[in-house]
């Protein structure tokens, strides 16, 4: 498939116009700016961009206004990269072009089977060479251990990520050296484990059964992993599902004049399983209108 290179005019606009911003009659915010303070407004924007995606994924990318919150937050995003990158240039390290170059060329080297060889490869075999490229980029050429290189691979992971989301690359790199647990169900016996000893704890310190819910939460993403699912975006799900069907308790009670809070625990059971039911016939009601339109 051929692909048209898009018009880059509107990324040297947005590169000159940064270089304004942060000029001698630039705005006075931008310019006291440092790599350092902008780091808590990436996190806030990488948060806002994923929640945009996951709003768009509801409606199957099929939402205009979705799509604008998608745009508006991949820009918040870009520009996160061109502040940091005008401020490189103003300290005389580095510009954008040379961020752009590094990883056209890292692009390339990493997929020797789509610009060299043209290999065929599967998910797996995919992975093996990720990780080994990877690898020969932070490393001499002389012959070290499985265990250095898995010690390397897991100091790479960034230490920014969400928890979850670093456990699941702990068992991702683990088991490109063979240790990991053969299949799901082996990993469900010892979630079944962890789960006991949380159990037991729940007689001991405060210490101890943190260190058991960390053990059953770090097992719990890796029975997500050997599912080939995402444990981070699972936990998401969940909370907005449990935001939605709150949400909806709340819009009943409201509805039929009820104070949840002096409600008893049978009463709030059985609204929660009235708002399910609401919220699965809405949802079947909104994928099969969806599903007419498109015949």
């Amino acid at each position: 498939m051929s692909y048209t290179v898009p018009d880059i005019g509107p990324v040297n606009q947005l590169l000159s116009t940064m270089s304004q911003l942060l000029g001698p009659n630039g705005c006075p915010w931008d310019q006291k700016q440092t790599h350092k303070s902008l780091v808590p407004y990436l996190i806030e924007e990488t948060h806002e961009l994923i929640e945009a995606i996951e709003n768009l994924h509801e409606t199957d990318g099929t939402s205009e206004s979705g799509n604008q919150e998608f745009i508006k937050e991949l820009g918040d995003v870009l520009l996160q990269v061109v502040f940091h990158c005008e401020i490189a240039r103003l300290n005389n390290q580095f510009d954008f072009g040379e961020v752009a170059k590094q990883l056209n060329e890292k692009l390339v080297s990493r997929h020797p089977h789509v610009f060299a060889t043209k290999q065929t490869l599967n998910d797996v075999e995919l992975r093996a060479q990720w990780e080994e490229i990877k690898a020969k980029e932070s490393r001499d050429d002389s012959a070290r251990s499985q265990q250095k290189q898995l010690l390397d691979s897991l100091r790479r992971i960034p230490k920014g990520l969400p928890a979850l989301q670093v456990a699941q690359k702990i068992g991702e790199k683990s088991r490109l050296v063979n240790f990991d647990w053969s299949s799901s169900d082996a990993v469900v016996e010892k979630v079944k484990e962890e789960l006991r000893e949380v159990e037991e704890a729940l007689f001991e310190t405060r210490e101890r059964q943190a260190e058991e819910i960390g053990d059953l939460l770090f097992c719990v993403s890796q029975l997500a992993r050997h599912l080939e699912i995402d444990a981070e975006t699972s936990l998401r799900n969940a909370n907005r599902k449990f935001l939605k069907r709150f949400a909806k308790m709340d819009e009943i009670c409201s509805e039929e004049k009820l104070d949840f809070k002096t409600l008893d625990n049978a009463k709030k059971e059985e609204l929660w399983d009235k708002a399910k039911k609401l919220l699965r016939t809405g949802e079947v009601a909104s994928s099969e209108s969806t599903h007419s339109l498109q015949k």
